[in-house]
């Protein structure tokens, strides 16, 4: 199976937080909300916006890669790597980034004001983002069915185990092979950042 991988990291957002206490939100500061896209952009500019696939939250520490968080997109026109990953990081990411930086109590707290407690549960869930430190990527070049992409999910996530995904691999089985190769990208990813 042909894949295509790259990565990105988190540090530009983390610069942009530590000088901004406040959680961004169009809702509170435009301005800021602009501005904070327009990093996220930048950062994650080699996103394939034409490739579903999976992606991988997560940081290296002294045993090597650990995978916090493991998503997929779907193969819908909108649900290309760099659109699930920008809307991610917009909303999640922002809150995941900020409560590292400022404190998860304050920036759940900051989110649940801007939107009067209607989406507490989203501003929990952005926490399992925290730790992260760069955003890893595996696009599809060969087509694969929508079936085959919610598959390897759940082999990924029985494989890599990452602490923040509540649904631990609950997915039908998956083709092993394909799994294999998906593996074997992220590792030579992987490899490629060490080196670099």
């Amino acid at each position: 199976m042909r894949l295509k991988t790259g990565h990105f990291m988190l540090d530009p957002l983390l610069d942009f937080a530590r000088n901004s206490p406040q959680l961004p939100r169009d809702i509170h500061d435009p301005w800021q909300w602009r501005e904070c896209a327009e990093v996220i952009s930048t950062m994650m500019s080699g996103a394939p916006a034409d490739l579903s696939g999976w992606y991988w939250w997560g940081r290296l520490n002294e045993a090597g890669w650990e995978t916090v968080y493991l998503g997929m997109t779907r193969k819908r026109k909108t649900s290309s790597l760099y659109a699930r990953l920008k809307e991610e990081m917009l909303e999640e990411g922002t809150i995941a980034i900020w409560a590292d930086v400022w404190g998860k109590d304050p920036i759940v707290a900051q989110h649940d004001a801007y939107y009067g407690g209607r989406y507490h549960g989203n501003g929990e869930r952005s926490l399992r983002k925290c730790g992260s430190r760069m955003v890893l990527w595996v696009g599809i070049l060969d087509p694969i069915s929508e079936e085959e992409i919610v598959a390897q999910k759940g082999a990924l996530i029985r494989h890599y185990e990452p602490v923040g995904n509540y649904q631990q691999g609950r997915r039908g089985p998956a083709n092993p092979a394909m799994t294999d190769d998906i593996v074997a990208a992220v590792t030579r990813e992987l490899g490629s950042m060490v080196k670099g």
